[in-house]
């Protein structure tokens, strides 16, 4: 646990290692470790930098070492730290929630006629936290509410995928096999409240009242083992879901793949005709119920990208 310390007790750890620093700033302890830190939020002055040199040659050669490991996170504290444009929303970074779980923010929905649940949870490999998704025989997603995000405002999409297994399917675009080891899904609505009669006359009285007013549209990126890339169709299971394959085979197995996609190029292409639609959830889903077998898969780093602003 990292806290911060009073100065006296900040004297008497500097004051140990025969080290003080040359500026008074908040001094963050971990305890767990023992290691003191100094915090430093702006470049220290040359003033600063030459005293804190003095006392380095000043103390001698045996106290070098110490002052210069101090020196050097000063120094790296000092370096701004990587940070997200302010144009952009994060949907998806799991870089602080709890390994095992589900990741904070995503609620993990079975769709109507489903029965099993597919665990999504959040987990490590080498290149550092995402999250997991396993499949056996199960078809639900996990999604996450955006409010009403207009795609011309963010008209980018931004990912990482890989696969680990794949479902036993020959052709996804079969009825009896619509399974595939990850989907990425963007889920529009009209802009509005549900109750807005123009959105009810847009989707029709009973669809609105006694079907659960589902979404105006959903675009389906997704993995496929056998449908060739780019070639986009209706899914077998409702005509509001459009499937698009953004990569395809099992070559690319365990690594990495960066995508990037216009949403708003993507709308009017696949989506003709739709007019004010707002983007409200977005859904990440491992699904095997058609089939009954099994997949995994990873997706880390969702992003959406802000619209350059006209000068």
């Amino acid at each position: 646990m990292i806290r911060e310390v009073s100065k006296t007790t900040a004297r008497n750890i500097f004051s140990a290692s025969g080290v003080s620093p040359p500026w008074a700033y908040p001094i963050l302890l971990d305890s767990r470790t023992g290691i003191a830190y100094i915090e430093r939020v702006e470049m220290p002055t040359l003033i600063e930098s030459v005293l804190f040199l003095v006392i380095i040659l000043w103390r001698g050669a045996n106290m070098r070492k110490s002052a210069a490991l101090v020196f050097l996170l000063l120094a790296l504290s000092a370096v701004p730290a990587f940070a997200v444009p302010a144009d952009t929303l994060t949907v998806a970074d799991v870089s602080r929630d709890t390994v095992d779980e589900t990741p904070k923010g995503w609620e993990n929905v079975l769709p109507p006629k489903g029965r099993l649940y597919t665990n999504y949870l959040v987990r490590y490999d080498g290149e550092g936290p995402y999250i997991h998704a396993a499949s056996n025989g199960a078809g639900s997603w996990i999604e996450r509410d955006l409010g009403q995000v207009d795609p011309s405002r963010y008209p980018v999409l931004e990912w990482e995928w890989k696969t680990i297994s794949f479902p036993a399917v020959e052709w996804e675009r079969n009825d009896k096999q619509d399974d595939f080891t990850i989907r990425l899904e963007l889920v529009y609505d009209y802009s509005g409240g549900k109750w807005n009669p123009l959105n009810i006359m847009r989707k029709g009285l009973i669809t609105s009242f006694f079907r659960g007013n589902p979404p105006a549209a959903v675009l389906s990126y997704v993995w496929s083992a056998e449908v060739p890339v780019d070639e986009p169709y209706p899914s077998p299971a409702t005509s509001r879901v459009t499937v698009v394959p953004i990569e395809s085979g099992v070559y690319m197995t365990g690594r990495w793949m960066h995508e990037k996609r216009d949403i708003l190029a993507d709308i009017k292409r696949f989506l003709p005709g739709e007019r004010n639609l707002t983007l409200k959830k977005i859904r990440i889903r491992c699904d095997t119920d058609d089939s009954g077998s099994t997949a995994q898969s990873g997706i880390r780093n969702i992003r959406l990208i802000g619209a350059p602003e006209s000068e």
